[in-house]
């Protein structure tokens, strides 16, 4: 496993975030980032409008469409909210040509202030001043993991692997190798030291207050724990799962069975296990407010349900004219 970081000095007339600074949750970057909330706004891709950019408060009033962009992997910090441009409409007036894919820069009314890269990219990841992104090599017919400052400078190579960078906690990069053995790293960011955490093979990890939870491939993709500080490792599902996200007290997770799939919600420890919806889902999205949803073989409607509370599924509402 080869990982690398550099650092670079910081232009003084940018606008940097605080060192620690998270532009989304490991759990909503696994689901495509398609929901960011930030300092009691909610960044979204609008799946009944092509994935545009679109701004709500926490309770869903006040949505304003920011821009004609697909976007997804949506990360918020700063003065600045960045993403992965998946197509842009022919009728924008942004000064990108359409269909150009890449990852960008704009302010939170939407307007793009700067390209970072305009090639194919995969998940991206902000962590206090750096970003994070996996990057398409047309000529290698492969996904590699770059970064970059937030300013644009500094741009490096940290792996010839696609690593996903969606677990950063304190200066730390949890994530699993892809191509060999599967196996659970940690890289100091900070010293560029790499160690491993477990030899298990592993999936998404997703690092929550000195917890890691992962998918264990060899256990068919059912869910596990390990505690960082006591070395313990516990099985939460016997089932296969297809995705999960982590909030205050509950995991949220897709049972992968024939007969009776599902979404459901359990307690961090595997207790008290709730079916939400009977069916296949994906994208489970999460902000303090609610837990977004929606089928397998649909991009809308968006189910919800609240993050605390008993279970009462609804669907996301379009309160302005998409048409606009």
């Amino acid at each position: 496993v080869t990982a690398f970081y550099l650092s670079a000095k910081k232009e003084p007339s940018f606008a940097y975030n605080d060192d620690n600074a998270s532009g989304n949750t490991p759990g909503n970057l696994y689901n495509k980032g398609l929901f960011c909330e930030y300092n009691n706004i909610v960044y979204f891709a609008n799946p009944y409008d092509d994935y545009s950019l679109y701004s709500m408060n926490i309770d869903e009033t006040n949505m304003k469409k920011l821009n004609n962009t697909g976007v997804h992997y949506i990360n918020a910090a700063g003065n600045y909210v960045y993403y992965v441009q998946t197509s842009s409409s022919t009728t924008s007036t942004l000064p990108i040509a359409a269909n150009v894919k890449g990852f960008y820069r704009c302010k939170p009314d939407g307007t793009v202030e700067y390209a970072y890269a305009e090639s194919p990219c995969g998940m991206l990841s902000l962590y206090g001043n750096t970003l994070f992104y996996q990057i398409y090599i047309e000529e290698e017919n492969k996904m590699k993991l770059r970064k970059v400052n937030i300013d644009g400078t500094g741009d490096v190579l940290l792996s010839d692997l696609p690593l996903m960078p969606a677990s950063i906690d304190n200066g730390i990069f949890y994530f699993s190798e892809p191509e060999d053995t599967l196996y659970l790293y940690a890289n100091s960011l900070k010293d560029n030291q790499t160690t491993t955490v477990l030899d298990v093979k592993t999936y998404n990890p997703v690092i929550d207050d000195r917890i890691l939870y992962f998918m264990n491939v060899s256990e068919n993709y059912s869910l596990w724990s390990y505690h960082l500080d006591t070395e313990t490792l516990t099985s939460l599902t016997t089932e296969r799962i297809d995705c999960y996200n982590i909030y205050g007290d509950y995991i949220y997770y897709q049972i992968n069975d024939e007969e009776n799939p599902g979404i459901y919600r359990m307690k961090k420890d595997g207790t008290e296990r709730e079916l939400i919806m009977s069916g296949n889902y994906t994208n489970i999205n999460i902000t303090s407010e609610y837990v977004y949803f929606n089928n397998f073989n649909s991009t809308y409607p968006i189910y919800k349900i609240k993050t605390s509370g008993p279970i009462e599924v609804s669907q996301l509402s379009m309160t302005i004219d998409i048409a606009d």
